[in-house]
């Protein structure tokens, strides 16, 4: 059995989670697509889950966005 999404992009997901990231919600649509929806959502098809470069790149996205707002 593969590695779970997240286990291939922990790095990115601890980073992010750091920043306040609590949910990441996964839409069953055609496409890599992501999208940050909020201080602690991000949006990602289940595509760009899948795929542990585009994972991490949305990851770092939401890292990027609220990095400074951070308590870390």
């Amino acid at each position: 059995m593969a590695a779970a999404p997240e286990r291939r992009s922990l790095d990115a997901l601890i980073a992010a989670w750091r920043v306040g990231l609590r949910s990441i919600i996964t839409i069953p649509c055609r496409g890599t697509h992501t999208r940050v929806i909020g201080p602690s959502t991000l949006l990602v098809t289940a595509a760009s889950r899948r795929d542990p470069t585009t994972y991490s790149a949305a990851l770092h996205e939401f890292r990027g966005k609220y990095e400074a707002n951070s308590r870390w």
